[in-house]
């Protein structure tokens, strides 16, 4: 077992660029987080629960040629489930057969998502009885 960090210490934060960014420390002082570095290739899979972040987080991420689609749930503003890729093809901001870089950020969860067929992709709807997790949007430049 790791000792306790002494509560009379302030904790630092540690930021290592090669190849992950370090962001934010645990109540315990204790590294929290690694996110990918700015701009960093993702899969067309990954998801922004792979972010594991906080709301008004953003990261640039790049999404590769020759993708091809995962699961998507909300139109505008999408689940932390669904695939960041796939949801940006959905957006019109890229291609499956191009990929490209995008940005997202972080926001809170919604009791509802719109599913609709936009640009070659179908999303889901959700509704829950509660907020869902977490959300992802897109920054437009």
């Amino acid at each position: 077992p790791q000792p306790r960090p002494n509560p009379t210490t302030r904790p630092r934060l540690t930021v290592d660029l090669n190849p992950t960014v370090v962001v934010g420390l645990d109540p315990d002082y204790r590294l929290r987080q690694s996110l990918p570095a700015p701009a960093a290739e993702i899969g067309w899979r990954t998801t922004a629960i792979e972010l594991g972040s906080w709301d008004g987080f953003r990261a640039e991420l790049t999404c590769p040629a020759g993708g091809t689609a995962a699961p998507v749930w909300g139109t505008h503003t999408y689940t932390d489930g669904s695939s960041i890729c796939t949801a940006a093809v959905h957006a019109g901001l890229i291609t499956f057969e191009d990929g490209g870089r995008v940005t997202i950020e972080i926001l809170p969860g919604l009791s509802s998502y719109e599913g609709t067929n936009r640009n070659g992709v179908r999303t889901s709807a959700v509704t829950t009885s509660e907020e869902w997790r977490g959300s992802f949007g897109f920054v437009r430049r």
